[in-house]
């Protein structure tokens, strides 16, 4: 015990029938950095300090016959890793089945060789490219080149031998303008009149894109903006950057923009919005999560609560990602609802099944800030909110993981916040509903205010689970009318017991601005004792009833 106190951590040995497998990253350089978020497994400190050791679950055979490069190594058997403990912050806490990232982490740093023993130049890393997907586009079309690339990503196919020859020149153009992300090429080429059955293939996708980057020397990086003349003047291929582009351990420090507050734009902008979109219900400008066990309403209810703000609130646009019903189940869910052909609905930008990729990754929170530039040109100075129902089925990672709704937060939930969204995601409760969201405790953490809803005999009633903010109401409660289906706000929902408390009072002679600590002692004292709700709920219907009498 005495030696081991003094041990860097405990050693383990890859097997060959283990599942797992370790990468070595001997420095902290860009490209490891990256391959550590595309991996998004266990990652912790070596025991030198100075490099990084992920385990993910995969393995290496017919992958690579090599298992080290430069600052890199990789191992699935034969190789003991000494396992620190010291887990790096914001990535995952357990091994995760990673085969696929496996593939292309190794594609990068361990490229095939080419005949005659050379080897391939891997791909370039990827670079952070802030630029919206409008904007992207927008800078891709005013390239010199950018007349004959709009054709290409409007489906022209003139001048190329075949399609999948049109596929692979328009992931070139993707490759250098997205910094060479795979997964932002693939949700922009899923955008474009490209898109077509044959890119649904695994195979095909994965093939396409790894060609183009592996043709692609340089790619578009936030270190080359320059003004709009300069990007009308745009070339394909910026000028060299040199070994910079392969983020070697080299290069200089990377330069870090934090917008701070502004203060004199901080007290000066004007506040005069109202606080809700959806009276006590959406917040505005904040995240929501609306809750319930199965079948307990409340798509029903966001769906309403959707078209009635896209039908009645001024200045206002709503975007609603729609991932479980069909056409069908929409048209006789509004039809009941009273809307027809008649009915306004331009504002309600509705989804059916959308094919967004998911909105725990990069590229799914990149193509919906696209898909919400689209909307914000189209409807400019309008608010905008955000549905997405239902969460299970939006993102990749596990439903039940706090894990998954950190991702979701930091690629979606964060940038809906930085644009002033008002945002919601519904989620499925566990069996026991009062104990909180399915799964983890900690998926609350990525929203302003949740809802759990409950299913009332005559409607349904959201209880306040968690708020940011004072002024949200402990609950609010609807009853579900028909013909046409609509909710009305129960404006009092009074505790049970309220009206023979407020007689009791009466009877008492308790004055009506009484305060609740004199009227829980006269109850007391009578021999009637309440509790404190069920006293105050008491007290504001006897002003109530008052302030009704003619």
């Amino acid at each position: 015990m005495r030696a081991s106190r003094q041990a860097d951590g405990i050693g383990y040995v890859f097997a060959a029938d283990d599942p797992f497998t370790g990468f070595d990253f001997d420095a902290v350089t860009p490209d490891a950095l990256w391959a550590i978020e595309r991996l998004q497994s266990y990652t912790e400190q070596s025991a030198s300090g100075t490099g990084m050791h992920v385990i993910v679950r995969g393995a290496l055979a017919g992958v690579t016959d090599r298992n080290r490069r430069d600052h890199f190594e990789v191992y699935d058997q034969a190789r003991f890793f000494v396992v620190t403990g010291a887990h790096l912050p914001e990535t995952p806490t357990t091994i995760e089945p990673r085969q696929a990232e496996l593939h292309e982490v190794v594609a990068h740093f361990l490229p095939p060789r080419q005949q005659g023993g050379d080897e391939r130049r891997p791909p370039v890393a990827p670079a952070e490219v802030s630029l919206s997907d409008g904007q992207l586009l927008e800078r891709m079309f005013a390239a010199k080149n950018g007349a004959a690339v709009r054709r290409l990503w409007e489906g022209d196919t003139e001048g190329y031998p075949s399609a999948s020859e049109a596929d692979l020149a328009l992931c070139g153009h993707l490759a250098f303008w997205t910094g060479g992300d795979r997964e932002r090429m693939d949700a922009l080429f899923r955008a474009s009149g490209r898109m077509r059955d044959k890119w649904e293939r695994e195979d095909y996708r994965t093939r396409t894109i790894e060609r183009a980057l592996t043709n692609t020397t340089q790619v578009y990086r936030a270190s080359w903006e320059r003004s709009e003349e300069d990007h009308m003047n745009q070339t394909e291929d910026p000028p060299d950057q040199g070994d910079m582009r392969r983020g070697d351990a080299s290069s200089a420090p990377l330069s870090i923009s934090i917008p701070f507050v502004d203060w004199a734009d901080f007290w000066a902008r004007d506040r005069s919005d109202p606080e809700w979109v959806y009276d006590d219900v959406l917040a505005r400008g904040r995240g929501h999560a609306i809750y319930a066990t199965h079948k307990q309403g409340k798509s029903l209810l966001a769906l309403f609560m959707a078209a009635r703000i896209a039908t009645r609130e001024k200045g206002v646009v709503v975007v609603y990602l729609d991932y479980e019903m069909g056409e069908d189940d929409l048209h006789e869910r509004l039809e009941d609802m009273g809307y027809g052909p008649a009915s306004d609905l331009r504002r309600l930008r509705y989804a059916l099944l959308p094919t967004l990729p998911h909105l725990d990754t990069e590229a799914g929170g990149q193509a919906l800030a696209g898909l919400l530039d689209q909307v914000g040109r189209d409807y400019p100075d309008h608010h905008q909110v955000v549905m997405i129902d239902t969460m299970g089925r939006a993102v990749a990672g596990e439903e039940n993981s706090s894990d998954t709704f950190r991702a979701f937060y930091a690629h979606t939930g964060i940038k809906l916040k930085r644009r002033g969204c008002t945002w919601t995601r519904l989620d499925h409760g566990g069996k026991d509903p009062t104990r909180g969201q399915r799964g983890s405790s900690g998926k609350g953490d990525d929203v302003d205010l949740v809802w759990r809803l409950a299913r009332t005999q005559d409607g349904v009633t959201l209880h306040r689970d968690a708020a940011r903010m004072a002024w949200v109401p402990e609950r609010v409660s609807f009853h579900l009318e028909q013909d046409p289906l609509r909710y009305t706000r129960i404006e009092r929902d009074w505790p049970t017991g309220t009206m023979e408390v407020a007689d009791t009072l009466d009877r008492l002679g308790v004055p009506l601005q009484a305060k609740a600590r004199a009227a829980q002692a006269a109850l007391k004292e009578a021999g009637e004792g309440r509790r404190k709700q069920v006293v105050v709920a008491a007290l504001r219907w006897r002003r109530q009833q008052q302030e009704n009498t003619p």
